[in-house]
């Protein structure tokens, strides 16, 4: 349902939680920084898109 762009940032995303969130690694706070300021369009298209599917609306075209 999601475009292969978003849903790659989305892995991503998931991935980088888990080292935040399980301790598999330090954090870095330069690291988290730098995606907060340079990807929050990521997690807003992914918003936009499961916002549509709980409204009953067709997922957007992936291609």
């Amino acid at each position: 349902m999601l475009d292969d762009e978003l849903a790659e940032a989305m892995a991503q995303a998931a991935r980088f939680r888990n080292l935040l969130v399980h301790g598999y690694a330090d954090v870095d706070d330069d690291r988290v920084l730098h995606i907060l300021r340079t990807r929050p369009d990521d997690l807003r298209a992914y918003r936009a898109v499961i916002a549509g599917l709980a409204r009953g609306e067709d997922p957007p075209a992936v291609g």
